[in-house]
């Protein structure tokens, strides 16, 4: 079957749209063929908005296509106890103190600073605190941890903020240099180291760096040292992301305002009906392992050519979180663009999202099914509102989406209503009205309830600026 391709709205190229599927065929198909033919479908639907052109997706692909080398062992060892697989934690001070010295030593900087016996033996507690509480909930790789730890330097920013915030870290990831700004806030400072902390585990080692070369983009290890190698997994979007929630339940108890993570929650919205994928949990734990076959399968991505989808949600997402100074110098109209990227990309998960509902062995119970559903699209109109109005996009983009969305419904109505024997299904679905009690006793509960409360606030904020006139 050719593939449907559904271009970019607003830069004028070509849009080709794709018929609604023929349903009469399938009356008397099995479901799975029903489902099958479903599947096939979602597939052949694509929705390309020319963003590889901001960033050279293809060309840094490419380029990382290497002959294999074999990783060497771990050379730093002196932190590890391979009896006891664990950190070597009483010799941490004096390494962090040796590795100081020497980098102020040779250092032109003259910005950085050692922080007193007193607090360097904090902050190391810190660290050690935040280790072990990860370590019990998943497992760590305590050798190629040792490996970094004996790397680390940890040093006073001298420096006053560019910007005004609370408090600034910074890990380089090439030096393991960790340069943090003093802070009264001592609550406050503990969630910012483990933070940093957070991306120490998502580094590769020094070995790693020197020593990896792989295959290619597809094949681990992945030379995940570098965040500017082309990796789906390895980006600024997860990478922050995971550091934010995993830095914030080290202490939950003093809450921290987290940035915008609307891309990650679209990312694990569209696996929640997965029956393996458990909200923040799933993701996480493929940061820390560095695990990106495993995150590849989320998307049941196998050949090259459904990685590189994969790659490119991630990049976009990347490109849409951080505003990639490429996108502006490529594109004048930057504000229309990043608008139109936010829609087709919400497009594509939404694409993963019906293929889950269908795969499930165990079906969802019919009104979360609809909760779901109807929560995606409503949750994409709200933050398309807000991308409108701060970026002052046209608004036309709004009634694209709701007609797509509701096109990539129609590819699966049939699907479902046979696996829940209930002709009635898509009519039921449209007189929908949300209540809470419908995901009661399902694991994603904790993360959608929020988002829909989100949207009511919204919403509700919206009709008294109406009403006020």
């Amino acid at each position: 079957m050719n593939r449907i391709k559904i271009y970019s709205l607003i830069f004028g190229t070509s849009l080709i749209q794709l018929a609604s599927p023929n349903l009469d065929e399938l009356q008397y198909c099995s479901t799975e063929q029903t489902i099958e033919h479903s599947l096939e479908e979602l597939e052949e639907i694509q929705y390309l908005n020319g963003y590889e052109d901001t960033y050279q997706l293809e060309e840094l692909l490419n380029n990382y296509t290497y002959s294999k080398v074999e990783v060497l062992k771990h050379q730093n060892t002196n932190l590890y106890d391979s009896n006891q697989d664990t950190i070597k934690w009483e010799r941490l001070y004096q390494t962090i103190k040796k590795n100081n010295q020497e980098y102020l030593q040779t250092s032109n900087e003259d910005y950085y600073e050692e922080f007193t016996e007193p607090e360097l033996m904090e902050i190391l507690s810190t660290v050690r605190e935040f280790i072990t509480q990860i370590e019990e909930e998943r497992k760590l790789d305590n050798k190629e941890l040792a490996c970094k730890l004996e790397e680390l330097t940890i040093l006073k920013e001298e420096r006053i903020p560019y910007v005004d915030i609370m408090f600034t870290g910074e890990l380089d990831w090439h030096t393991f240099k960790l340069s943090l700004t003093e802070e009264s806030d001592k609550d406050y400072f503990k969630i910012k180291v483990a933070h940093e902390i957070t991306h120490l585990l998502q580094a590769g080692c020094p070995d790693v760096q020197k020593n990896t070369i792989q295959v290619s983009v597809w094949q681990e290890p992945i030379e995940v040292f570098n965040p500017n190698q082309p990796s789906s997994l390895r980006t600024r979007t997860i990478d922050e992301s995971v550091a934010y929630i995993v830095s914030q339940s080290y202490h939950p108890d003093y809450p921290i305002d987290f940035p915008d993570m609307t891309n990650f929650n679209l990312l694990q919205f569209a696996m929640l009906p997965k029956e393996d994928f458990v909200a923040n949990e799933t993701i996480i734990d493929l940061s820390l392992t560095k695990n990106q076959e495993g995150f590849y399968q989320l998307f049941k991505a196998e050949t090259s050519e459904e990685k590189k989808q994969v790659h490119e949600i991630m990049h976009t997402m990347d490109t849409l979180d951080f505003y990639d100074q490429s996108l502006y110098d490529n594109y004048p109209e930057s504000e229309n663009k990043i608008t139109e990227m936010y829609t087709l990309n919400s497009l594509n998960l939404a694409k993963y999202l019906m293929a889950n509902l269908i795969e499930r062995e165990q079906p969802l119970p019919k009104n979360a099914l609809f909760y779901l559903l109807n929560l995606y699209r409503d949750y994409n109109l709200y933050t398309l509102n807000v991308y409108i109005e701060e970026l002052e996009s046209d608004p036309f983009i709004k009634d694209y989406f709701v007609e797509e969305y509701q096109r990539l419904e129609d590819t699966i109505w049939k699907s479902l209503e046979e696996i829940y024997q209930d002709k009635t299904l898509e009519k039921q679905y449209y007189h929908y009205e949300y209540n809470d009690e419908d995901l009661e006793g399902l694991p994603f509960y904790d993360f959608l309830t929020p988002l829909r409360q989100e949207v009511d606030d919204y919403n509700e904020f919206k009709q008294k600026l109406l009403e006020l006139g």
